[in-house]
Order: C-alpha cells, then structure tokens, then sequence
C-alpha cells in the first residue's frame, strides 16, 4: 500500500483548483462586514457643523437615518454612535451641489 493518504492517486489540478474556490467561497460566506462608526464628536469633524446642529439634524431626518446605535461608556452612559451610511445622507442634506458659473453655461452653450 502507499504511502499517501489517497490511495497513491494525486488529484488533477483542476480538482484541486475547485477545492480551494469551494473553500474560499465557504470563507467569504462566513466573513462580514464591519461598518465603522463615529460618535457625535468625531462626526462633527467630519460633517461642516457643531454639535448642537447635528443633534437638530438628526432629529430632523431621524426617519431617513438608520436605527440608532449606541455604546455604553462610563457610569452606564450610552454615546450615540453614527455610521458610515448615516454621515453620507447627513452630508447630503448640509452640502450643496456646487452652483452652475456663467463660464460654465457659457462652455455648454458654446458646444
């Protein structure tokens, strides 16, 4: 008897190739995604506004946002906690698509 474990049959490359697609579509399965998160603070930074006007927006738009997250700080505080998704759409509503110039009616005029 052989040595391998196969019987002294060594498989195909292309049955070897299709083990490892099997197994990493197995992976990718069990990975998920992380969405990072920022709190109030740092959502400001990110965001052209203070603190107050962000509470004000979110309350505004609480029906657009996604569902509040929190993380439990200190003394059972709970700090609200903003995702990637959220400062998009918040960013849409503060930022205003840039205004059309006369030179640049002037160039779609022109051709």
């Amino acid at each position: 008897m052989s040595e391998g474990g196969q019987g002294g049959v060594s498989p195909t490359p292309e049955s070897a190739l299709a083990e490892i697609l099997q197994r990493l579509t197995r992976l990718e399965q069990q990975i998920t995604p992380i969405t990072p998160l920022y709190s109030l603070p740092q959502a400001c930074l990110l965001l052209p506004c203070t603190e107050n006007a962000l509470r004000q927006l979110l309350a505004r738009h609480r029906a657009t946002l996604d569902a509040p997250l929190y993380r439990h700080g200190p003394r059972h505080r709970r700090y609200r906690m903003l995702s990637h998704t959220d400062l998009v759409k918040l960013r849409d509503h503060l930022v205003r698509p840039a205004r059309r110039t006369r030179a640049s009616v002037m160039k779609q005029v022109a051709a």
